[in-house]
């Protein structure tokens, strides 16, 4: 009787150990469930923060690329400006120098014209000297034709002979420095006004401005005609000059005739005949 009173009593305490145990447990268990949902559930956000923190990186590393990429551009073009600046300056340099280079062509091309003229000017003051040389020796002639009319023979001292030869000479000698001299400031101004033509020239092809073109061959078309007209008169003179002078060579010879040892006209158209040859050499 004991016994079984006895183990039933325990088998009791172990029902009521395993009550009290279960139902502490219970909410333990409810707890550790409902634990377990919110560890998926940040399980879940803990990967999907891990996608979108990937594609942020991702997309930080594009713009990062891209920027990169950018600022090689930036300066590919910056270097390529700066070349395209120094480019710019130099064509600028070379355009500032053609310019002051033409300005001062223009202005030596004006004083070229200037000496030129006034080149002109002695050149038509030697043909008027020349011309009254010829008049003041066609007279003298005269007077010495018709001297010989009355007079075949024409008596010289050695003094008096003397003296005409040596002031002969010396007109000889003062024309010839004359013509000398001028051929010499002609020639030098033709060198000088071709150089300035031709370097004028060279830069009319250089430039690109139209008015500038037609300025500039306006100015060389003017010069170039100015010479045009001075050179056919000249020569014009010097034609008529010589018809004249053999005129009056071919009276000379029909009227000339044997008048004693020393002859002054013999001198004088030694005179007439070197003018002549000098002006001649003056217009070729």
């Amino acid at each position: 009787m004991d016994s079984s009173d006895e183990d039933r009593r325990t088998r009791r305490k172990k029902r009521e150990l395993e009550q009290n145990h279960q139902k502490t447990l219970q909410p333990k268990m409810a707890e550790l469930v409902e634990i377990k949902g919110r560890l998926k559930s940040n399980l879940a956000s803990i990967s999907e923060l891990e996608s979108e923190l990937e594609a942020t990186n991702t997309i930080i590393r594009s713009k990062i690329d891209r920027e990169i990429r950018a600022k090689k551009i930036i300066n590919e073009i910056s270097e390529v400006l700066h070349e395209e600046r120094k480019q710019l300056e130099l064509i600028k340099q070379e355009k500032e120098k053609e310019r002051r280079e033409r300005s001062k062509m223009k202005q030596v091309l004006r004083m070229r014209r200037h000496t030129l003229k006034t080149l002109q000017a002695t050149l038509q003051a030697v043909k008027i000297e020349s011309e009254a040389f010829n008049v003041s020796a066609a007279e003298a002639l005269g007077y010495i034709n018709n001297s010989t009319i009355h007079n075949r023979n024409v008596e010289l001292t050695a003094e008096e002979y003397f003296a005409l030869t040596e002031k002969a000479k010396e007109e000889t000698t003062l024309a010839e420095w004359r013509v000398s001299l001028f051929l010499k400031q002609k020639l030098a101004a033709e060198v000088n006004r071709n150089l300035v033509l031709s370097r004028l020239k060279e830069l009319k092809r250089k430039k690109s401005k139209e008015k500038e073109e037609t300025e500039d061959g306006d100015i060389i078309k003017e010069v170039e005609e100015e010479q045009i007209p001075v050179r056919v008169e000249a020569r014009a003179k010097v034609t008529d000059n010589s018809n004249q002078k053999l005129g009056t060579k071919k009276r000379r010879s029909r009227n000339g005739k044997k008048v004693g040892k020393k002859k002054t006209p013999s001198i004088l158209i030694q005179v007439r005949r070197f003018l002549m040859r000098s002006i001649m050499r003056l217009f070729r």
